[in-house]
């Protein structure tokens, strides 16, 4: 018989890593829409319900992007930063986080 593998699995908690900051999405923030650092292998679906889970708001709205690491140089030596994926979370309009308003 032929083994079945296991297919990596996101838990809830490792999904939304940390808020993207910037002035930019500080800005956003007052008009409800909010930006998170994310787990590479997160979609949509799993980002809604995560954010739901930890702050009691269903998004009306959730984009997803990837961004790719910024090539950098030190003397002659070149490399490039970690790609990381990125989300935009849009709450119904009138709603806002109070833990996510910096501003």
């Amino acid at each position: 018989m032929a083994e079945l593998k296991k297919k990596y699995t996101v838990k809830e908690y490792e999904i939304m890593l940390r808020p993207h900051i910037s002035e930019k999405t500080i800005a956003l923030g007052q008009k409800g829409v909010y930006t998170f650092q994310i787990h590479p292998d997160a979609n949509k679906i799993q980002v809604k319900l995560a954010f739901f889970n930890m702050y009691g708001q269903m998004p009306s709205k959730v984009t997803i992007a990837n961004q790719l690491g910024k090539t950098v140089r030190s003397g002659r030596t070149t490399g490039t930063r970690a790609a990381w994926k990125k989300a935009t979370v849009t709450l119904v309009k009138g709603q806002l986080i109070t833990e996510l308003n910096y501003a």
